[in-house]
């Protein structure tokens, strides 16, 4: 769908009027769906989505993509463990 993933200002998605919003939902919606075919995507989808937060730095966006990047930056659900290690059901047991 997108060669090179877009820059929201570039489409004119400035201000806050209902046609910015419409636009900006489809842009946003689109990377959303694509946001696991490359690491380039990813990056896009999720610093397009905190930049239409409005954060109080412009670099902001870009930081937090690096922060959520960092593998000490998670913590696994606490049912983890427990559902890494439960039997799975084939498909043909599950009536």
């Amino acid at each position: 769908m997108h060669d090179l993933l877009p820059d929201l200002p570039a489409y004119g998605l400035v201000g806050n009027s209902i046609k910015h919003m419409e636009t900006c939902g489809t842009i946003l919606e689109a990377l959303w769906r694509e946001r696991d075919l490359t690491a380039e995507r990813h990056r896009a989808a999720f610093t397009a989505l905190a930049r239409e937060a409005k954060p109080p730095a412009a670099d902001l966006a870009e930081a937090l993509y690096e922060r959520s990047q960092v593998s000490r930056a998670w913590l696994p659900y606490p049912d983890t463990k427990e559902t890494l290690r439960a039997p799975t059901s084939s498909p043909s047991s599950m009536g």
